[in-house]
């Protein structure tokens, strides 16, 4: 397929690595691949078991957050409703409001 005028051909190469504690990696590219400037993307996979624990624990609390806000509040209200909340709302914010 070749690239359509205005658009680069992108030329992509996937490697599998382990990547070393001194989380240095020297790579060396095929001799097809034309030089010049590329973009190198590095996906790991999660680091430590604690923390895609707090990850998790930190997801969880604001999906419980979202839902209890949720059920306080209905998806739809009309508009003079919005617009009273929202005076209430400016309103504490003023010295003496």
């Amino acid at each position: 397929m070749e690239a359509q005028p205005g658009c680069p051909a992108l030329h992509a190469l996937r490697i599998a690595v382990t990547i070393p504690e001194t989380r240095r990696l020297e790579i060396v590219l095929p001799p097809g691949l034309p030089s010049g400037p590329a973009e190198i993307i590095v996906l790991s996979g999660a680091g430590s078991a604690d923390e895609a624990d707090e990850g998790r624990d930190r997801l969880a609390g604001t999906l419980s957050q979202v839902t209890s806000w949720r059920g306080r509040r209905s998806a739809w209200r009309p508009r003079e409703e919005l617009d009273r909340e929202l005076v209430e709302e400016r309103s504490s914010w003023e010295p003496g409001g």
